[in-house]
């Protein structure tokens, strides 16, 4: 399968997109999570368009090299929707797509329900839940992120005090520089309150008019950082006429589609097939089967 990185100019910054492209299939475009980049993905990615998939995949949010990361939700979903209106003009988008984020892309992937073109349908694994947690609940999990790549367990090894001290300083200095973007996003997020998030996606909704086009949560067991809220499908509800809630009981924790690209990657497949309409949908049937 066949990846190339381009690079998209909107909002006046330039974003690297990753794209595995087979000869036919139809666009899934894959929102990475905030604390990650979608170097992490790319087994999920490259399972997905073996499946015969066609994935974009963006570099976005705060965990990136923007020069001006967004530094709250909004400022998300209006960069995200900047980038896919621009792919749009250059037909890289083909026709209807499913949008899929995982975590903070997730929540963004459902605010793209207005969004033109349409979505097919939007996918969302274990999507950032705002009322569960306060700031600490982001941040000590984007620190733990940050810790792990500077100190190589997340990448290659730093070998050596001489390496460590070769490229210590510009790490940390990165490490910095994205803690204070995700330190900013998580006061945001944590300061959204359920009728906030529920006005929020009422005006995705253009002011009341519901969507018909598939929508899931896809939520593993046991998320450490988010839970799902008691009213999720009734607030949901105020925006997608099809709207799915599904339990995934043989998963657990919130980083579940990087510990199981595989699984994560058929999950993803079938839904699309049995649920959106997209053209070439049905000939991957028996891939997903």
């Amino acid at each position: 399968m066949k990846r190339m990185t381009s690079r998209v100019r909107v909002a006046g910054q330039t974003i690297p997109v990753d794209e595995w492209r087979p000869q036919a299939g139809p666009t899934v475009v894959f929102l990475h999570g905030y604390g990650r980049r979608p170097e992490h993905y790319r087994m999920l990615e490259h399972l997905a368009a073996d499946q015969g998939f066609r994935v974009l995949a963006p570099f976005l949010y705060p965990n990136n090299a923007l020069a001006q990361p967004p530094r709250s939700f909004r400022a998300c979903v209006a960069l995200t929707r900047a980038l896919l209106q621009e792919l749009a003009s250059q037909d890289r988008l083909q026709g209807s797509y499913t949008v899929v984020g995982h975590s903070t892309g997730g929540s963004v992937a459902q605010c793209l329900a207005n969004l033109h073109p349409t979505p097919g349908a939007i996918l969302a694994l274990n999507p950032v839940m705002p009322v569960a947690y306060g700031p600490w609940g982001f941040v000590t999990r984007a620190a733990r992120i940050a810790a792990n790549q500077l100190l190589g367990r997340s990448g290659p090894a730093l070998r050596g005090w001489r390496l460590h001290l070769r490229h210590g300083g510009g790490q940390l200095a990165n490490l910095l520089r994205r803690a204070d973007v995700s330190w900013a996003l998580a006061k945001d997020l944590s300061g959204l309150q359920l009728q906030e998030i529920r006005l929020l996606y009422d005006a995705c909704g253009s002011r009341g008019v519901r969507f018909d086009l598939p929508s899931a949560v896809f939520q593993a067991r046991g998320d450490e950082f988010f839970r799902v809220p008691s009213d999720l499908r009734a607030w949901m509800g105020l925006v997608f006429d099809r709207f799915e809630l599904r339990e995934l009981r043989d998963l657990r924790g919130h980083e579940w589609p990087l510990m199981h690209p595989e699984l994560a990657a058929q999950k993803v497949a079938a839904w699309i097939v049995g649920r959106a309409r997209l053209p070439g949908a049905e000939e991957l049937t028996r891939l997903t089967a």
